[in-house]
C-alpha cells in the first residue's frame, strides 16, 4: 500500500489551501524531512468520525538537483503509518499528492504546507436514512390519485327595466300605505308609479374543469401540493429534473416520484438528476461549481430513478444547507444539451451556495419550492426563475415576473397578492 502511495501522480496547485474547517487536521512535518512538526504532532484520530480523504502536500522548490522526492514520499507514508496504521486498511479513503510550486526561494518552500492533511466527516446516521426509505415507500404504497371534476355551469343574462304602471302615488305617506293610487297627477303633482319587470337576453355556458390530485398516507402527509402543482401541468419538450435530495426532502421526493410514476410519457421525455451537496464532503473539499454530490439517470425505467434517488440520498449527509443547486443544473444541461428546460425541486427553507454561476444557464428554469408552494419566493429562487426566464411552479399556475420589481411594489399573481421586500416576494396573507 505505501509502495503504490509512494507512485500517485502529484496534482500540481500553486498552494494547497488551509482551513479552519474542524473536519479538517493537519499533520505538518518539517521541509524537507519525514519528521512530524511536535508543536502540531498528536497520535489520535478525533472520535466518532470517518476519514474520508488524505492529501500529502509538499513543495516543488529543491537545492539540489538529486533530491528525491519520490523517496521523501515514501518515508512520509511510512510515519503515517507508524502513527495510524488503521488508514491503510480503509478502501474507503481518497489519497491524494500535491505539488506546491509557488515557491522558489528556500525561506518561502519551507514556510509552506508539507505533511498531510486528514479530511473527516460526521459518520452516516444510517437509522435516520432508513426512515426516510421508509417513509417514500409507505407513501408511494398508499398512493392513489383522483380527478375532482366541475361540471358546466349556465349562466343566464338578466336585463332589469322600469315601465309605468299609469297610475300616480299619494303624496300622503299614509294614503301609500294603505295603497291608494290615482289616474292622475292633479294640482299636488302626484309622482307616476313604476313596475320593475326582468327580460331574459340569453345564457352562456362557463366550461367545467377537471383537476387531479393525490391521495397520499393522511397519517404521514398533511397535503400533497407539490404533487398536484406538476400532475396539472403541461410540460411540453424535453426536460431535465434536477432535485434536491438532502435532509428533509424524503416526503417531497416520494411525491416527485409518484408523478413520475404516473407520468409516464413525460418521464420517457426526461432526464434527471438528483443531487445532495457533496457527498457529506466537509466544506473545505468543496469549490464552487465542484462541491459533487450530483447523480445522473434516464427517465425510461421508473426502477432506476427510484434506485439513483436512493443512492444519492444514502451517499449524503443533508449537506451544510445552502445547496449546490446551480452546479446540479449546468452540470444536467451539459450532459443533456439537447434539453429545452430545467425543472428544479427545490427545498423552499435551503438558499442557493453557488448563484454566482447563474450566468452559466441559457435554459428556462422552473422550480418547485417544496414545503412552501404557495407562500413566499426566497431572493435565491426568485432571481433563478426571473433571469433564465422561468417560473415559479403554485398549485393553480405558474408564476412569472416580467419585469424589475421595485422594494414595496404590491403585484398580484394567479388571485394572490405579493410584496416586493428586501429581495423576496412576500404573500400577503391578509
Amino acid at each position: 500500500m505505501i509502495e503504490k502511495l509512494s507512485n500517485l501522480k502529484a496534482i500540481s496547485i500553486k498552494r494547497h489551501p488551509i482551513s479552519n474547517d474542524s473536519n479538517t487536521i493537519y499533520l505538518p512535518m518539517h521541509f524537507n524531512t519525514a519528521d512530524v512538526i511536535e508543536k502540531y504532532d498528536f497520535n489520535e484520530l478525533p472520535k466518532g468520525k470517518d476519514v474520508i480523504r488524505i492529501h500529502l502536500a509538499y513543495t516543488r522548490y529543491k537545492e539540489v538537483d538529486t533530491f528525491n522526492q519520490k523517496n521523501l514520499n515514501r518515508n512520509r507514508f511510512i510515519k503515517l503509518y507508524e502513527k495510524f496504521p488503521e488508514l491503510f486498511d480503509l478502501k474507503e479513503i481518497e489519497w491524494r499528492v500535491y505539488e506546491q510550486v509557488k515557491a522558489t526561494k528556500h525561506e518561502v518552500a519551507e514556510k509552506e504546507l508539507h505533511g498531510f492533511v486528514i479530511f473527516l466527516r460526521e459518520p452516516r446516521n444510517w437509522s435516520e436514512l432508513t426512515k426516510e426509505r421508509s417513509l417514500i415507500d409507505r407513501l408511494l404504497l398508499d398512493f392513489y390519485d383522483s380527478t375532482v371534476v366541475v361540471p358546466d355551469k349556465k349562466v343566464y343574462r338578466v336585463r332589469r327595466k322600469r315601465i309605468p304602471t299609469g297610475k300616480f302615488i299619494p303624496v300622503r305617506w299614509d294614503k301609500q300605505e294603505k295603497g291608494i293610487r290615482y289616474n292622475s297627477s292633479s294640482i299636488w303633482g302626484r309622482e307616476p308609479e313604476y313596475k320593475l319587470i326582468y327580460d331574459t337576453l340569453g345564457s352562456k355556458t362557463i366550461k367545467g374543469s377537471s383537476r387531479k390530485i393525490g391521495i397520499f398516507n393522511g397519517n404521514i402527509l398533511k397535503n400533497s401540493y407539490e404533487y398536484e402543482s406538476l400532475v396539472n401541468r403541461k410540460f411540453e419538450g424535453k426536460w431535465a429534473i434536477v432535485s434536491d435530495v438532502t435532509a428533509s426532502m424524503s416526503p417531497y421526493s416520494a411525491q416527485v416520484l409518484a408523478f413520475l410514476k404516473t407520468n409516464v410519457q413525460f418521464r420517457k421525455n426526461s432526464n434527471l438528476v438528483f443531487f445532495n451537496d457533496g457527498d457529506g464532503k466537509p466544506e473545505s473539499l468543496k469549490r464552487l461549481g465542484y462541491s459533487g454530490g450530483i447523480y445522473y439517470v434516464g427517465g425510461q425505467e421508473i426502477d432506476s430513478v427510484y434506485f439513483t434517488m436512493l443512492t444519492a440520498m444514502k451517499n449524503g449527509d443533508g449537506g451544510d444547507y445552502p445547496e449546490n443547486s446551480i452546479e446540479a443544473i449546468v452540470r444536467a444541461i451539459n450532459k443533456w444539451p439537447k434539453t429545452d428546460s430545467v425543472l428544479l425541486i427545490a427545498d423552499s427553507k435551503a438558499m442557493v451556495k453557488d448563484i454566482k454561476l447563474l450566468k452559466y444557464i441559457k435554459k428556462p428554469v422552473c422550480i418547485l419550492l417544496c414545503g412552501n408552494v404557495n407562500g413566499d419566493i426566497p431572493e435565491d429562487y426568485l432571481e433563478i426563475a426571473h433571469r433564465t426566464k422561468g417560473c415559479i411552479i403554485q398549485t393553480d399556475g405558474d408564476l412569472r415576473i416580467t419585469h424589475k420589481l421595485k422594494n414595496g411594489e404590491t403585484i398580484e399573481l394567479n388571485g394572490r397578492e405579493y410584496r416586493y421586500s428586501k429581495n423576496s416576494l412576500l404573500l400577503n396573507d391578509d
